[in-house]
């Protein structure tokens, strides 16, 4: 019961981000204002997992850290920004690649990538995890009190 406990306020903590993120994107689309901006660098962020099959078909797991494209902009009022794409997908992305950026004039902090896929997936991601580890954990709880 503990766990599922722990669980659910982990599921209710990713819910609240994933819908702040929704708020955000919603006020991107409404009031953000859109600039190009370039790729600067690529940092390295995560890890992935690549499996290789050698010569004698044992199979290795490479562990390998992503990279992520760091935009930079300049705002309407002339101050430079940068903003980290979250997608690995642009890991492909070459230095100098121009690239759209939206963001509130009054939080700068909100900059992000101005690509739909690109600014939905981190809402969808939150709010898919925020309701899996909100639902499984009630169903965990239910189940122990009824046994107990």
């Amino acid at each position: 019961m503990l766990l599922g406990i722990f669980l659910l306020l982990v599921g209710l903590a990713a819910l609240a981000f994933g819908v702040r993120e929704v708020r955000v994107e919603r006020w991107l689309r409404l009031k953000g204002v859109r600039v190009q901006g370039s790729v600067v660098r690529h940092v390295r962020g995560g890890t992935s997992s690549d499996r290789t099959l050698d010569l004698d078909g044992d199979t290795h797991v490479a562990r390998r850290r992503p990279r992520f494209a760091m935009i930079g902009y300049v705002d309407a009022d002339g101050n430079p920004g940068e903003v980290k794409a979250t997608s690995s997908s642009t890991e492909g992305w070459p230095i100098g690649q121009e690239v759209p950026v939206v963001y509130l004039p009054a939080r700068p902090s909100t900059a992000r990538v101005d690509l739909g896929s690109e600014r939905r997936a981190r809402a969808r991601a939150c709010l898919v995890v925020g309701i899996g580890f909100t639902v499984v954990p009630i169903w965990i709880i239910i189940s122990s009190v009824g046994r107990g």
